[in-house]
């Protein structure tokens, strides 16, 4: 089983705001130097051992965060 988060991966005490660059303004259909909001998190087997890790950037009026844990 996979898990996101829990005992192994404390949410971070805050998510950046980042600007866009000239690349992810043109793929995410926003003007350069808008605000995005970056999230980071790894992914973790039950075991503890973690698999992936990842970081994305969001449009945020396009986009709602939701923290849920799955024990």
């Amino acid at each position: 089983m996979l898990s996101s988060g829990g005992q192994n991966a404390p949410l971070p005490p805050h998510h950046p705001r980042v600007a866009a660059t000239e690349q992810e303004a043109e793929r995410l259909d926003v003007a350069p130097g808008d605000s995005l909001l970056e999230l980071a998190q790894v992914e973790f087997f039950d075991d503890g051992t973690p698999f992936e890790y990842s970081v994305s950037r969001n449009v945020g009026t396009r986009y709602e965060l939701k923290d849920v844990n799955v024990l």
